[in-house]
């Protein structure tokens, strides 16, 4: 066996397609407002205390982002791609919900 044979040589089993290479992107998008909310809700706890419900929507947030990365997703072409898509939507509403939250309760800093 040659080295890399078992990974498809150069990786490209995993980033070959166009939508394989948008789901990319798009993890690295909803990974950078993921520690956008992550920061601002650092933030706004320690001013306002608390947030034991927000502190709950970006744990579950950053789960769906874990699940979106996950080779499996990218493994097998564009057919899976879609479920990290789909994470990747759960992930941006809890986190648009603890945005939201946080905003409404006046603190927001």
């Amino acid at each position: 066996m040659e080295h890399g044979a078992s990974l498809g040589g150069d990786f490209t089993q995993w980033t070959g397609s166009l939508l394989q290479k948008k789901g990319f992107d798009e993890i690295k998008r909803a990974s950078d407002y993921y520690w956008q909310v992550k920061k601002t809700f650092d933030q706004w706890a320690g001013a306002a205390g608390g947030g034991e419900e927000i502190r709950h929507l970006i744990v579950r947030a950053y789960d769906h982002l874990l699940t979106a990365e996950t080779s499996c997703n990218f493994y097998w072409g564009s057919r899976w791609v879609h479920r990290s898509f789909d994470d990747l939507e759960q992930a941006y509403h809890l986190l648009d919900t603890a945005m939201g939250k946080m905003q409404t309760t006046g603190q927001h800093q």
